[in-house]
């Protein structure tokens, strides 16, 4: 795997924090507006830390087109039906476990669309997954025996990328150092909870 170039018949620069550099002009020229993807991370940092199962409501948000362009790309799953979908199955995103096909496997029978699970798992934990894209997957050349080993597979091969790229990897260190504190303080949190249960004898 080459990292920072691509081999297409002659060395193509490809520079990716020039890419992330006219990100907002690109959506603002496509779509009309510039997007924040790091406030909707934060909204989602909860689910991030455990703190309660992901809800209808926050898969709405993804589909905000005033918040995001996938609304345009992947069908909006119906929010009374997911509603009742996701009350059944009461589905954890956080804390992240090493487990993470398991993570996977809970999402694809409740939306039956690895781009729509992608999406919420690459805004719940931004340090380990990203949005599953075709041409991205076909460039990656990565393989897995099913679907939930190829998006891990894809993810695995994303994050080297993010090392080995300046500006991602800045991002991939910070995110990890976040991560980090959000279990601290989630421990920490379930502790003081702990305490001021009575415990049976």
């Amino acid at each position: 795997m080459f990292f920072g170039h691509i081999l297409v018949n002659r060395c193509v620069p490809f520079d990716l924090k020039k890419y992330l550099d006219v990100f907002p002009d690109v959506c603002k020229a496509k779509f009309g507006r510039k997007f924040d993807c790091q406030k909707i991370e934060k909204d989602f940092s909860h689910l991030a830390r455990g703190d309660r199962w992901l809800s209808a409501r926050d898969v709405v948000k993804v589909f905000d087109e005033e918040a995001t362009p996938f609304a345009r790309y992947w069908p909006q799953p119906n929010e009374r039906e997911l509603d009742d979908a996701l009350r059944k199955k009461h589905v954890m995103l956080g804390p992240l476990a090493k487990e993470r096909h398991r993570l996977m496997q809970s999402l694809l029978p409740i939306f039956r669309s690895t781009g729509v699970a992608s999406i919420l798992l690459r805004f719940t934990h931004p340090e380990h997954f990203g949005i599953i894209s075709s041409p991205v997957l076909h460039l990656l050349q990565v393989r897995g025996a099913n679907t939930a080993d190829l998006y891990l597979a894809y993810c695995e091969e994303l994050q080297q990328w993010q090392k080995h790229s300046p500006a991602f990897g800045e991002r991939w260190a910070e995110s990890e150092r976040s991560g980090k504190l959000d279990r601290v303080s989630s421990k920490i949190r379930k502790e003081r909870e702990g305490l001021g249960r009575i415990q049976p004898r």
